[in-house]
């Protein structure tokens, strides 16, 4: 199963120069929660925004147009179908059930548009700030199956579980 996995404020934005909008403790533990022990697919820019690189108890695939890009204790590949064949091959090498897409704009873009997300992940944020990186469309394939709504740090929050239709 792919699933995708973001928080979004009210005008879908997700981060200004390379940094997300908001910290949501509650949200962070359940991105924690939901991703430690599987498999997460980045781009190269969300990879290198990461505080601790690579995200520790995690299977880290970054995709990346550079060749000759590499980091230790990850897995590099040039384009998202190869992205899928190598989780598909480390969740069946490792017993792993969950494969997660965690960023940036551009992945989250591609994966919908060739239908690969199963499942998606999105806490909404009752909020606007500036944002240069925005999520894409969800799209018309996809009900809602579960919602959460919080206060997390100061925000109202929604946690939605999407399932594809």
């Amino acid at each position: 199963m792919i699933n995708l996995i973001v928080a979004i404020d009210s005008n879908n934005g997700m981060g200004n120069e390379g940094k997300l909008l908001y910290h949501l403790p509650k949200d962070l533990k359940r991105f924690k929660e939901y991703t430690q022990g599987q498999i997460i697919i980045m781009g190269r820019k969300t990879f290198e925004s990461l505080p601790i690189k690579p995200l520790p108890n995690r299977e880290s695939i970054i995709i990346t147009r550079d060749k000759e890009y590499s980091f230790k204790n990850c897995n590099i590949v040039n384009d998202i179908e190869n992205a899928v064949i190598c989780a598909r091959k480390l969740a069946t090498d490792k017993g792993i059930q969950e494969i997660f897409v965690i960023g940036g704009a551009e992945i989250y873009k591609q994966f919908l548009e060739k239908k690969l997300i199963d499942r998606a992940f999105i806490t909404y944020i009752e909020a606007s700030l500036k944002a240069d990186t925005f999520f894409p469309d969800l799209g018309n394939h996809f009900k809602e199956v579960n919602v959460l709504k919080e206060n997390d740090n100061g925000y109202e929050t929604r946690f939605c579980v999407f399932e594809r239709i």
